[in-house]
């Protein structure tokens, strides 16, 4: 599944999703824009 975001995404989430995808890797993050689907699981 291919993430995406919005316009207001960093070059840092650009770059922290774009890896993620890559690695095939579950993402974990604490930022609620960010949302929960596909690899994406909300922390804290």
């Amino acid at each position: 599944m291919t993430v995406v975001l919005d316009a207001s995404a960093t070059l840092a989430d650009r770059l922290c999703m774009a890896l993620g995808e890559r690695l095939d890797a579950q993402i974990l993050t604490a930022d609620r824009s960010w949302g929960s689907k596909g690899r994406i699981t909300q922390i804290g």
